[in-house]
């Protein structure tokens, strides 16, 4: 049989393995949720930033159309006008 006093070293050693073992895994696990972690929040800014870009559009196109708008009104009335004009002469020439 082998003496307890030659085996116990070796269980120690093995148990310190595993001990560091386990630690080691639990490390590379946090840092690979901590890499997922940074992933997103880099996705969400960059998601941010497109979005921020979009709006900015969005705002100066609606200027535009407001604009847009205005001028046409205008031509509108400026038609509507020209047509009142014409309805008078028709009407004074009857």
């Amino acid at each position: 049989m082998t003496n307890p006093t030659t085996i116990l070293p070796w269980l120690s050693i093995a148990v310190s393995l595993i001990a560091v073992y386990g630690f080691y895994n639990q490390r590379r696990a946090h840092a690979v949720d901590q890499g997922r972690k940074q992933q997103e929040i880099i996705q969400l800014k960059a998601d941010l930033d497109r979005a921020f870009v979009k709006l900015h559009t969005l705002e100066e196109s609606a200027k535009n159309t407001d604009s847009d708008i205005v001028g046409l009104s205008r031509d509108v009335k400026y038609i509507l006008a020209s047509l009142e004009r014409i309805e008078r002469k028709l009407e004074a020439k009857e």
